[in-house]
């Protein structure tokens, strides 16, 4: 049985050339810095990313917030034409909030108070309602 088993191969010794273009690429602390540094600019341009997409979502669901409410004051205004400016105003005041350009509104007495009597005559819902009161202050 041992007739055939076949006797192992003898070792080939060779030296691979070297390629010029994969040599030493990390031996030098320069190419460590300026791949350290590339990285670094990747992770801000990631982060970026990141933020930016997190400030999206966030607007969207700002105006997804108030849309029923910008539509009924829209529908609102459409009908009394009286107080359009108010309505109008009310509606600039959503949009600038949904953009982000501002947290809330500080308004006069005399227009908190409209905007509470408007509110109550609308069908809108307690939420909407507290959303839209806590973005315009007296």
């Amino acid at each position: 049985m041992e007739e055939n088993i076949r006797a192992p191969d003898q070792p080939i010794r060779e030296c691979l050339l070297s390629n010029p273009y994969h040599a030493n690429i990390y031996d030098t602390e320069d190419d460590l810095k300026r791949i350290l540094d590339e990285s670094e600019i990747e992770y801000e341009f990631q982060s970026a990313i990141i933020e930016s997409k997190k400030m999206q979502d966030q607007r969207e669901e700002r105006i997804r917030q108030f849309a029923s409410i910008k539509s009924k004051f829209t529908q609102f205004a459409r009908i009394d034409r009286q107080n359009s400016d108010f309505y109008s105003d009310i509606i600039r005041y959503i949009e600038k909030y949904e953009c982000g350009d501002c947290k809330s509104f500080n308004v006069g007495e005399d227009t908190y108070l409209k905007l509470r009597r408007t509110l109550d005559n609308m069908r809108i819902t307690p939420e909407e309602k507290t959303r839209m009161l806590e973005l315009i202050n007296q």
